[in-house]
């Protein structure tokens, strides 16, 4: 879950700019009406030409007359002044570039995996190997069920819950090592245990300490080398 978390908070920072929902953008937040000047050389006639798309996709340079477009607003921040060219505050939302960080409260630039879907499939995921059976097969049909709720009520994009399901999928199976080595450890130990019992029973009966100690050695070695064989093959 952390591992995802970290993932999904990589993702949601990389896609801040630029946006694929400029419809989205325009209702929560306070948007210039001229393009971004890192986008300016590229916008005209371009965005609603298909020709002129193509002409610059062949010759790779960018013809059109760049209009007298206002200057952007660029607010004071100190060392923070780069998250200007970024978030492109307007006077209106206030001084401080960490209250207009702050209402960057998702749905924009969620572009890459939902987390709630994250969270069902970790779910479903420690279900599948702890009890399995046809109930397993309920709760993936129910994270499928999550997944058209996504798109329909929260507006997701189907990318975001399939690849949400891929994540999730990879990375409980890349992390699996970390308990699956220590619950094989304990089994392996288990299988020992039970191989020397009656030696060890018949030492105790002997009251011969020595011996004890050393089939007990040899349990605690048995699983040292399964543990250790478990991690070659990871």
């Amino acid at each position: 879950m952390a591992i995802g978390r970290v993932l999904r908070t990589i993702t949601f920072i990389a896609t801040i700019l630029p946006s694929a929902r400029p419809w989205c953008a325009a209702a929560r937040y306070q948007i210039p009406q001229h393009p971004h000047p890192w986008a300016q050389k590229y916008y005209v006639p371009y965005a609603s030409d298909s020709n002129a798309i193509r002409r610059v996709i062949t010759h790779d340079m960018a013809y059109a007359a760049v209009q007298a477009y206002p200057d952007e607003y660029r607010p004071d921040w100190g060392r923070m002044s780069f998250l200007v060219d970024i978030l492109r505050p307007t006077p209106g939302e206030g001084p401080s570039w960490y209250h207009l960080l702050k209402k960057a409260s998702g749905g924009c630039n969620d572009l890459m995996y939902s987390g709630h879907m994250l969270v069902a499939v970790l779910t479903a995921m420690a279900w599948t190997e702890a009890y399995g059976g046809w109930i397993s097969i309920a709760i993936w049909l129910l994270v499928l069920h999550s997944a058209q709720r996504e798109v329909r009520e929260r507006h997701h994009y189907s990318v975001d819950c399939v690849a949400a399901i891929y994540v999730g999928i990879l990375l409980w199976r890349m992390t699996g090592f970390i308990w699956t080595a220590r619950d094989l450890t304990r089994a392996r130990r288990l299988a020992k245990l039970e191989e020397i019992q009656s030696r060890l029973v018949h030492a105790a009966k002997d009251s011969d300490i020595d011996e004890i100690r050393g089939l007990l050695k040899e349990v605690e070695l048995a699983g040292q080398e399964k543990q250790a064989s478990h991690i070659e093959l990871s």
